[in-house]
């Protein structure tokens, strides 16, 4: 059996790159009850969360950032697909640009035909300025979009172009709730998803249609305020779901 450990860099907002060597994701062979370290791979990647596809033998990761490689500041973090080896190292087959910003959690669909990645988002606001009807200015500040995003998958496990994405907006009861978190996208059962919103206190429902790659909204409920619901567990007889 083997482990595999992923390290995030630290902070709420990772605009900057990582540092060479630091980060990555470490595999670890099973074995007596303690682990052997085999490697580490993409030390430059700030590795949020890890879903393994184990009938392809493939990794998926999300590399947590604001900044993609080839922007200064921004463009948000990627997903990164790596072949399981025989001997349990890793290699790398496939990489996309998340499309949004700290990207922190990620699923697959039913039919392992698609992945479905959350994004949190940072704190840093835009100021935009806008003119009432009445031609008084008044100030709006805009986030970074708070977004599950569907990716497709080749038969080999390589990651192609999004399908779909879906996106929210809510404002949860802490100051530092200004705008919609999404925290985890967690597969029920079928194709029936639940995503907590760590920034608007919300509990968003989502169903996945993998014909068509498309995301549908199924409504939501609000979680006590200040809550800031993160993950989501199921109970095995279906009807209850745990957040912490």
């Amino acid at each position: 059996m083997f482990a595999y450990v992923g390290s995030r860099k630290k902070g709420p907002s990772s605009w900057a790159k990582a540092d060479t060597d630091s980060y990555g994701i470490s595999a670890y062979r099973f074995k007596t009850g303690a682990l052997e370290h085999i490697a580490t791979v993409a030390p430059e990647l700030s590795i949020g969360h890890i879903c393994v596809d184990s009938e392809r033998g493939v990794l998926y990761a999300v590399h947590e950032a604001m900044t993609l490689p080839e922007y200064h500041l921004g463009g948000g973090g990627m997903v990164v697909a790596f072949r399981i080896e025989a001997d349990g190292n890793l290699s790398e087959i496939s990489r996309s640009p998340r499309f949004g910003s700290l990207p922190c959690y990620v699923s697959l669909s039913q039919n392992r035909s698609h992945l479905l990645v959350a994004h949190h988002t940072g704190h840093t606001p835009i100021t935009r300025t806008k003119r009432d009807t009445d031609g008084q200015f008044h100030i709006e500040l805009e986030y970074d979009q708070a977004a599950v995003v569907a990716f497709p998958l080749t038969a080999a496990g390589d990651i192609c172009s999004p399908s779909d994405i879906w996106s929210t907006n809510s404002i949860g009861a802490l100051p530092s709730q200004t705008h919609s978190q999404l925290h985890s996208v967690t597969r029920l059962s079928g194709n029936r998803f639940i995503v907590c919103d760590k920034g608007g206190d919300r509990i968003e429902w989502i169903n996945f249609d993998e014909a068509t790659g498309r995301i549908i909204s199924d409504g939501g409920i609000d979680a006590p305020k200040g809550s800031s619901p993160r993950y989501c567990a199921a109970h095995p007889d279906g009807q209850t779901v745990f957040i912490n």
